[in-house]
């Protein structure tokens, strides 16, 4: 997506991308995997299009997590990261603020 954008547009969204690989990187990092390799399969598989690769940590690799049965409910991704975006926005403003006082 944010190759479809221009300008800083990109950039925030390049770099809200890369903030959410902490949730993969943590995840895998935690079931004893090489969070790395983990992060590097789960980019070249969805850029293949397997949308619903992700990791499976009793298995300890990347898979369909659909055929594994690992399901979250969407209403709780979703509340995350609204709820982290929403705090980031609020850090923002406060910074500003902060700066504009100097």
């Amino acid at each position: 997506m944010s190759k479809e954008c221009q300008g800083a547009e990109s950039m925030i969204i390049k770099a809200y991308a890369e903030a959410l690989e902490v949730i993969p990187y943590t995840l895998a990092e935690n079931a004893g995997m090489n969070p790395i390799a983990v992060v590097t399969e789960l980019r070249n598989r969805h850029a293949k299009g397997e949308k619903m690769a992700g990791i499976s940590a009793k298995k300890g690799l990347v898979s369909d997590i659909t055929k594994d049965n690992i399901l979250q409910p969407a209403l709780v991704t979703q509340s995350a990261i609204t709820l982290a975006t929403e705090v980031v926005r609020m850090i923002l403003k406060i910074d500003d603020l902060v700066m504009s006082l100097r």
